[in-house]
C-alpha cells in the first residue's frame, strides 16, 4: 500500500466520537497527552512502531463561527492539511509543511466530523533549549526574513520577532516560507467559511534536522 493511500480526506460513517477514540487510545497504549488545542489533542503512544510520531485526535469546527464542522472545508486544520497533502503529492517538498503519515475522518449520525491522524513528532516553539540560544534564533530569523536593524536583547526576543513576521507574509525572504504563508492566505481568501490567520507560538513548532532547527507551520488557520 502506498503511503498516500493511508491519508483519506473523505469522511466515513462511524459510531465513535473523538472522545471514544481518546479513551480507546489511553486504554490500549501507555499514551501521554503532550499537547491540547481548541479542537484537537496530541498523544505520544510510547509505541516502538511510532517512535517519531504523535497521534492527534480531535473534533472539527471553527473558532470564528463556533460551529462543529460537517465538511472538511469547514475546519481550519483539515483545510490546511488537505492543501499540504495535495502539494506534497505534486512533489512540493516544502520544509515548512508538517508531515502526516495517515488520517481517518469520521462522520457521526448527525453528520458531524472528528478525526485521528498520525504525524511526525515536532518540538514546541517555546522549547527553552532552542529559543534561549541567541545566536541560533537570530540566524533563523535572518534566514527567514533577512537582516534587521533591530538589536535583540536575548534569544526569546528574537523568537518573538520571528512570530511577529510570520504574520506579515510579504516580509519572508525564504522562498519556501513565502510559498507556505501565501498558501495560508490563499486558503483563507478563497474559503467560504469565516477563517482568520492564527499563527502564534502554539501553532508553529520545530523539526530537528542535522543542521539547524526547521520551523514548521502546523495549524495556521482558525
Amino acid at each position: 500500500m502506498k503511503l498516500y493511500e493511508l491519508i483519506d480526506f473523505v469522511p466515513k460513517l462511524s459510531k465513535h466520537s473523538a472522545l471514544d477514540n481518546k479513551d480507546r487510545l489511553r486504554k490500549n497504549t501507555k499514551a501521554d497527552q503532550i499537547g491540547n488545542g481548541s479542537f484537537g489533542t496530541a498523544f505520544d503512544t510510547k509505541s516502538n512502531k511510532r517512535l517519531n510520531q504523535v497521534t492527534k485526535i480531535g473534533k472539527t469546527g471553527s473558532i470564528m463561527s463556533g460551529n462543529i464542522a460537517k465538511k472538511v472545508e469547514e475546519d481550519g486544520w483539515l483545510l490546511w492539511m488537505q492543501a499540504v497533502h495535495r502539494a506534497q503529492k505534486r512533489g512540493e517538498d516544502n520544509p515548512y509543511f508538517p508531515i502526516m503519515d495517515d488520517l481517518h475522518i469520521r462522520k457521526d449520525k448527525d453528520g458531524l466530523l472528528s478525526y485521528t491522524a498520525n504525524l511526525h513528532k515536532l518540538l514546541p516553539f517555546r522549547t527553552a533549549k532552542l529559543i534561549s540560544n541567541m545566536d541560533l534564533m537570530v540566524s533563523l530569523r535572518e534566514h527567514m526574513f533577512g537582516p534587521t536593524d533591530i538589536t535583540f536583547s536575548d534569544g526569546p526576543d528574537a523568537a518573538n520577532n520571528i512570530l511577529f513576521h510570520l504574520n506579515q507574509t510579504s516580509s519572508a525572504v525564504d522562498r519556501n516560507l513565502a510559498a507556505a504563508l501565501n498558501m495560508v492566505d490563499q486558503l483563507i481568501y478563497t474559503s467560504r467559511e469565516e477563517f482568520m490567520k492564527d499563527i502564534h507560538y502554539g501553532n508553529v513548532m520545530w523539526r530537528i534536522t542535522g543542521t539547524m532547527p526547521q520551523l514548521v507551520i502546523v495549524d495556521p488557520i482558525a
